[in-house]
């Protein structure tokens, strides 16, 4: 686990304006929504001997949050029996909600069908593999009043995620590309208004979905913060979201940098 002080130490306002006293800080214009109720979307794919328990992790800290929430996996088309375990799983847990597809699609295609299904004001972005700790949301929602979205960055024993080199390379991409100034842009825990949304349909269905997604919400002007979440590379837990090649990545981040789509535009009542 990461010691609070190290938190504190680590996690900013994704204002900049915040910064400077006497001026403006827009996220002061932000309602406050701490308090509301969690969509979870968790994908599973082949995760038949770790999804019980990381389930169960999950469902236990959002149990403990006083406030109603439900549990969305999406099951990638796995062929290991972890179908089966999920809808076992889903028969004895009322606030858990199984999503299939017919066919592996990717963790993009995993994100446009949990968004779609979502029904709460809050959405929680992860994985259900053990790789990433439930006991980490809370430090999320600490921040969520004064930003769009909390963006956490991996830690193992409380130093930072050392990324191989292709890792280091597509986040620079990323970094010169887009702007993108997080510092682990393929951390998938991450707690966002569902609001915004409205503004950041998916496109790509493969690995570059998560970059993608904190790329459009970038380019839109949301307020981010960025907290430490613990980090275990389990191979058991069988991490494929991260573990993607760079030409999967640098395919998706073709199809969305040569045809950017962000929605229907908002229309300001007169």
């Amino acid at each position: 686990m990461i010691p609070e002080k190290i938190e504190e130490e680590q996690a900013t306002s994704g204002s900049p304006l915040a910064k400077r006293t006497g001026e403006y800080d827009p996220s002061a214009d932000l309602p406050p929504i701490q308090s509301e109720p969690i969509s979870a979307i968790l994908p599973i794919f082949n995760d038949l001997a770790v999804l019980q328990p990381a389930l169960e992790a999950w469902i236990s800290v959002l149990n403990s949050l006083n406030r109603d929430y439900e549990v969305l996996l999406v099951d990638d088309a796995s062929t290991d029996g972890t179908l089966n375990l999920a809808q076992n799983l889903v028969e004895k847990n009322p606030k858990v909600r199984l999503l299939r597809h017919e066919a592996h699609a990717g963790f993009g295609a995993y994100l446009r069908t949990g968004l779609a299904a979502a029904r709460f004001p809050l959405l929680l972005i992860s994985t259900c593999d053990g790789c990433y700790q439930p006991a980490d949301l809370p430090r999320l929602l600490k921040w969520i009043d004064k930003v769009h979205l909390v963006a956490g960055y991996r830690s193992i024993d409380s130093k930072r995620y050392k990324r191989n080199w292709p890792g280091r390379l597509f986040h620079w991409i990323i970094r010169i590309i887009f702007a993108l100034r997080l510092k682990d842009p393929e951390c998938w825990f991450l707690l966002a208004r569902r609001s915004i949304f409205d503004r950041i349909p998916i496109q790509s269905s493969g690995p570059f979905a998560f970059a993608e997604l904190l790329a459009k919400a970038n380019f839109l002007g949301c307020l981010m913060s960025e907290v430490a979440v613990s980090y275990d590379p389990i191979p058991d837990a069988n991490d494929k979201w991260s573990n993607s090649t760079l030409r999967e990545k640098l395919k998706g981040f073709r199809q969305v940098f040569s045809h950017p789509d962000f929605g229907p535009p908002k229309v300001t009542e007169k």
